[in-house]
């Protein structure tokens, strides 16, 4: 029988992690619970994000909606379908055309959605580390290594599906705090996350900085005891943290693959908060012979007088300059 209390959840509920489930009443996280779900409602498992949906939309909240905290990673994969449904785009196709697209300086493919299976995943993933084998929801009557099967990974879209390099999550951060809410100026908070065979750690700071720490392995199986059953990316966020606080460290005035170029940019240098990306009499100030320069695409009425052999691009589209340009 229906819950009558689920009609009275609301987005922002769900945003809150109000929706009214808690996984701490409940045997586990529903998202780790494919073969259980597919067997109540008589279909193959994975049950999939829809029939998961509604096999938890037809049971008891554990909280009448709005009045309790409980964190949800069911509650993000309604959030996920509910992005699908009103933009019409698939949710990681939504975050690359509204909230960090190529011209926010992050590349198509430094974000997509993650896969279970090795051989449907991203050549660029590593491999997960983990300790244990689960149940494989593919195939429930074989045992995996749990990062490879042991959850639905194409269900968690909205939670914890998408696959992304430090690039977009660092520029997420000059963009927004972690609730998504616009930032005009440094704020601090932070957030870590962890899987089985994956733990991931990415903080704001007052002073500007901003930290990411991604490991392709947890606590428990990270062999030298330095997180023994504990989260890594945590704590070696920690230690980051502790090293800029106590001795400091000195910022590279330029990326390790050259300069990033903003024709338009106000020029005033590389690693402010507002305006990160220096101009090019600066860019090219700190560059010898034999540089690279990648630049923001789109056009530019910059005029000036190269005087180094250097190579340009435009990772993200194309730029003209004057009567040149790059691609």
């Amino acid at each position: 029988m229906i819950d009558s209390r689920v009609s009275e959840i609301t987005v922002q509920h769900v945003l809150d992690h109000k929706g009214g489930w808690d996984r701490s009443s409940l045997s586990t996280d529903p998202m780790f619970k494919a073969i259980e779900i597919a067997e109540a409602m008589g279909v193959p498992s994975p049950a999939g994000r829809v029939r998961t949906a509604r096999y938890m939309l037809g049971q008891r909240l554990e909280h009448s909606p709005g009045t309790e905290y409980a964190y949800s990673n069911f509650g993000y994969m309604l959030l996920g379908l509910i992005v699908e449904q009103e933009s019409g785009r698939r949710h990681d196709e939504y975050i690359k055309h509204e909230l960090l697209s190529p011209r926010m300086w992050v590349h198509w493919n430094e974000l997509e959605m993650g896969r279970s299976l090795r051989p449907w995943q991203n050549s660029r993933e590593p491999f997960y580390v983990a300790d244990g084998e689960w149940p494989n929801v593919f195939d429930p009557d074989d045992d995996v290594s749990c990062p490879y099967g042991g959850w639905d990974h194409e269900s968690m879209v909205g939670h914890g599906n998408l696959i992304s390099s430090a690039v977009p999550l660092l520029r997420f951060m000059d963009l927004y705090t972690m609730d998504g809410t616009p930032v005009s100026k440094p704020v601090d908070s932070g957030f870590a996350g962890l899987l089985p065979g994956t733990s991931t750690a990415m903080a704001q700071r007052s002073d500007g900085i901003n930290l990411v720490v991604l490991f392709s392995a947890d606590g428990n199986a990270w062999r030298s005891g330095l997180a023994k059953g504990g989260h890594l990316g945590d704590l070696m966020l920690k230690r980051i943290v502790a090293i800029i606080d106590g001795v400091g460290l000195s910022w590279p005035t330029r990326c390790v693959d050259g300069n990033w170029v903003d024709l338009s940019g106000s020029g005033l240098g590389f690693g402010g908060y507002s305006d990160p990306f220096p101009g090019m009499p600066s860019a090219m100030a700190g560059m010898g012979d034999g540089g690279t320069l990648h630049f923001r695409s789109g056009p530019s009425s910059w005029t000036g007088r190269v005087t180094r052999r250097m190579r340009w691009d435009a990772p993200n589209g194309a730029v003209r300059i004057g009567q040149f340009g790059a691609d």
